[in-house]
């Protein structure tokens, strides 16, 4: 019996199959039915009574199209905040490796007399020793270790937090990881930030560090010499998934307005969202913690103005608790706290939550390099004016120079998501009064990197 039916010859049947296969092997009979044997009419196994069609010719499937990829190409940009450089290795499952570097050039400063005189130290808030007297020497032994723990804090603080991800139906898929590296350069004119590392003596109260300079310009850093290895601890940061400033109110006035029932809807769009299916707020509303604080600008009696809050914060806890089917909420008021006579504190901060209170820990060199890369400060701080510094109020939008509005690039680049978790409140975030460092923190560095390789990646 040959393998195939040639011409005016009949399909084996599976009589002859059982038969080849005793005779000749397996190997053989799979060849037959492949089709590999005579000229190419595969036998068919069909059920009883019908007579088997020969099959067609057997055609190979065509190889998938190779979608375009970056191929051999490195990618570096050079930013005034950092550099980045793209090594690709790809198409995923391989990954490859985006790394940013910060070029920073270090002074170091010694402690002098007339440093007693700042706010840290002024007054009675420290008593100087005579040891501490005797300890306003930067060490000379100090300073080397000094750059490397600086830059082991701001490696170990933003690298490796998350991925880069490029999902481009006309372009093969890839993958990066994000390496952060500190470079120290001796010319200052060559770095990204001019460092001063400030000497303390040691057991005196910490110094407030702090960097200036425009978005895109050459930035300084002051920073306390104990920064990048002694960390400070916050007792109460907590995420909120969701915060709003809701107002102007009218003046001497807690009758919901245009302004304030465009806030009510847009809070309630949100809240909505965030209980949709993996959603923030996806789990029983009795596990969701709202809070309600009135607010009213500086004129009139303190105490007027503290029962005008509390009206305020009643009358739109009760209109959104209505509307959701919410079980009555507390309302709290802060009055004319802080405020000045700018209608924006004719207002009530809302927010909600799922997540605990807790107690967190900050490494301030990684906090700081976060202000090298662009970002504002997350924490609330509202009495900072009289320190000389930005104020910063719940559900502010941060902001680290006024010519960048941060808030609109994280939205545009990263998503609304992102944006909306960075809102100024103490959480654990990095810019706030913790360590971690959210989607949206990349954002300078995906941007970078979309434009460097013209496409567009999100983060991971």
């Amino acid at each position: 019996m040959t393998g195939a039916a040639g011409q005016g010859r009949r399909a084996p049947s599976i009589r002859d199959v059982l038969a080849l296969q005793a005779s000749a092997g397996n190997a053989v009979t799979a060849d037959l039915l492949r089709g590999r044997l005579g000229d190419g009419v595969v036998a068919q196994r069909q059920a009883p009574g019908l007579v088997p069609a020969p099959a067609g010719p057997v055609t190979r499937p065509s190889p998938p199209l190779r979608l375009p990829d970056f191929g051999n190409t490195r990618f570096m940009d050079i930013t005034p905040r950092f550099d980045l450089f793209y090594e690709p290795v790809g198409p995923s499952p391989a990954v490859g490796k985006v790394t940013i570097t910060l070029r920073v050039h270090v002074e170091f400063r010694d402690f002098t007399r007339g440093m007693m005189r700042r706010p840290e130290f002024r007054g009675k808030k420290h008593k100087w020793t005579k040891e501490q007297l005797k300890d306003f020497a930067f060490p000379s032994d100090e300073k080397k270790k000094w750059v490397g723990k600086f830059a082991k804090a701001v490696r170990d603080g933003w690298g490796k937090k998350h991925k880069f991800a490029l999902r481009d139906p006309a372009f093969a898929s890839h993958r990066a990881t994000c390496d952060v590296e500190v470079e120290h350069v001796e010319d200052p004119g060559q770095a990204h930030t001019v460092v001063y590392a400030q000497w303390v003596p040691r057991g005196a109260p910490r110094l407030r560090s702090v960097v200036s300079g425009g978005f895109d310009d050459t930035k300084t850093a002051l920073l306390d010499a104990r920064d990048p290895d002694e960390p400070v601890t916050f007792d109460r940061a907590q995420r909120k998934q969701l915060i709003r400033q809701l107002g102007s109110f009218d003046h001497n006035s807690a009758d919901i307005n245009s302004e304030v029932r465009a806030g009510i809807d847009e809070f309630k769009r949100r809240f909505r969202r965030l209980r949709e299916p993996g959603g923030s707020f996806a789990v029983s509303v009795d596990k969701i913690s709202f809070g309600f604080t009135g607010r009213a600008t500086s004129p009139g009696s303190a105490a007027y103005n503290s029962d005008l809050a509390l009206r305020r914060a009643g009358v739109v806890a009760d209109r959104i608790s209505e509307e959701l089917g919410l079980q009555p909420q507390i309302s709290l008021s802060v009055g004319e706290s802080n405020a000045s006579t700018d209608a924006k504190f004719r207002r009530v901060d809302v927010t909600a939550s799922v997540s605990p209170h807790g107690k967190v820990s900050q490494n301030v060199a990684a906090h700081e390099a976060g202000h090298m890369f662009g970002f504002g400060d997350e924490y609330v701080e509202e009495d900072a004016h009289k320190k000389g510094f930005r104020q910063k109020f719940q559900g502010d939008q941060p902001q680290h120079d006024d010519q960048q509005d941060q808030h609109q690039d994280v939205k545009d680049t990263v998503g609304e998501d992102a944006a909306e978790e960075m809102l100024v409140h103490d959480s654990p975030s990095i810019m706030s009064r913790g360590s971690e460092v959210t989607p949206g923190h990349y954002t300078y560095f995906l941007q970078s990197l979309n434009s460097i390789t013209s496409k567009g990646w999100v983060v991971e």
